[in-house]
């Protein structure tokens, strides 16, 4: 980590409310913390190294042995960035085809994806099956930051790998399993915090109830948005190491798809 990056420290309260939906919230703000570093030194005593940031922070940070808030690196060495308009249109990555091959290392995306459009995400590997080119292709060690509309889509694609990225104030579902037929692929320490619902955020009644949605023209595109989660999970044939999910309608979703979504 480096004198210049930015970085986040995720809300260890309860809620993570988005600003567009404050007063369901009860009016509280989310408490998610955007930082630079100004210093980095190494502790002589502990060993560990110190990390100095440009402010003070204005909300408590909790950790201890049932859970711990979660501080990550935003910034990468290469950006791709939208528009920076906030008009929800940003610009997305996709490696499509079974000829095809994405290796993604380092890289920034930000404002990036087409709110309520398929198929237009920051970072996308699209039907390439189970290729040389998918067992060969990855994104690891990137970041997503104020996306317009997912983070890391995985598609008709099997045997690839989502290694150590970050994701944070995302639209939509974050870390998104898209068709239920995608398999053995592996997901290890990804981090997806403020996860932003789209539309409104669905009523779960404290998991006692529920709501049903359909698609709304130029409102929402899949319904299961309303209830949008850092990790979709259409498909439990996949494996997850180490990953962390903070804020979202939930972390992690585990739909029960009866067939192929697409």
């Amino acid at each position: 980590w480096e004198v210049g990056q930015q970085i986040v420290l995720t809300t260890t309260v309860c809620y993570d409310c988005p600003v567009i939906y404050k007063a369901s919230c009860e009016g509280k703000p989310h408490q998610n913390e955007l930082r630079r570093i100004v210093g980095v030194s190494m502790d002589d005593t502990t060993q560990s190294y110190v990390i100095q940031i440009d402010r003070p922070l204005n909300y408590s940070h909790y950790a201890g042995f049932e859970y711990q808030g979660e501080v990550a690196l935003l910034s990468r060495n290469v950006i791709v960035q939208g528009s920076q308009s906030f008009d929800s249109f940003g610009g997305h990555m996709k490696v499509k085809g079974l000829a095809a091959q994405g290796r993604f290392s380092g890289v920034e995306a930000i404002n990036m994806g087409q709110l309520n459009i398929l198929g237009r995400y920051p970072f996308h590997l699209h039907m390439m099956g189970e290729s040389v080119g998918a067992r060969n292709s990855y994104f690891q060690d990137c970041a997503v930051l104020n996306s317009q509309f997912r983070c890391y889509t995985i598609h008709g694609t099997n045997f690839t790998r989502i290694s150590r990225n970050v994701a944070f104030n995302a639209t939509g579902m974050c870390y998104y399993i898209e068709d239920g037929v995608e398999e053995n692929n592996l997901f290890e320490y990804n981090l997806a915090a403020h996860v932003v619902p789209i539309y409104r955020p669905a009523n779960g009644d404290w998991g006692q109830g529920g709501e049903t949605f359909s698609a709304i023209p130029g409102k929402l595109l899949i319904p299961a948005d309303t209830s949008a989660a850092g990790f979709y999970i259409s498909n439990a044939m996949n494996t997850f190491i180490g990953n962390a999910a903070s804020g979202g309608w939930s972390g992690f979703a585990f739909p029960n798809v009866a067939e192929p979504l697409g």
